[in-house]
């Protein structure tokens, strides 16, 4: 089976600002939301499927820069991504600050867990940052709409 996700992470009212008339707001667990980039937003806004993980990318493309750099004035939000088939692929993840990168863009079997852990999400017993915030309830990133 097969597990793709792409998407901007930040606390709940965090995303509000994001023009989301192709997409909406999830609302996910520990007071975080999400605005999962469906196949349709990234057409919208002419952002790459996966850029860093997929196409090997070292720096964000220049329109979802430009996106994630709007999402987090004046606050904290996590641009991640992941592509995994059968137990193997990978992750990555972009940290913005007050529309500033403050960490990555990082490429790494475990790269969302850290930047959930630099938002602040916590391990719930048993599962890891992506668990306890839900993240692994849809397998692909249109199914979240």
């Amino acid at each position: 089976m097969s597990y793709t996700i792409q998407a901007i992470i930040g606390k709940s009212g965090s995303l509000k600002s994001v023009n989301v008339a192709s997409t909406k707001l999830i609302t996910l667990e520990q007071d975080m939301e999400m605005l999962p980039l469906t196949d349709q937003f990234l057409e919208e806004y002419k952002i790459s499927f996966l850029p860093l993980t997929d196409e090997g990318l070292e720096e964000l493309p220049e329109n979802l820069k430009l996106l994630c750099e709007q999402a987090s004035k004046n606050k904290q939000i996590a641009y991640i991504e992941a592509e995994i088939f059968g137990g193997q692929g990978t992750q990555a993840c972009t940290i913005f600050n007050n529309s500033k990168i403050v960490f990555g863009p990082l490429v790494d079997d475990n790269a969302i867990n850290k930047a959930l852990k630099h938002l602040g999400v916590e391990k719930r017993t048993g599962h890891d940052e992506f668990e306890s915030l839900g993240l692994n309830k849809n397998r692909d990133t249109n199914n979240w709409v």
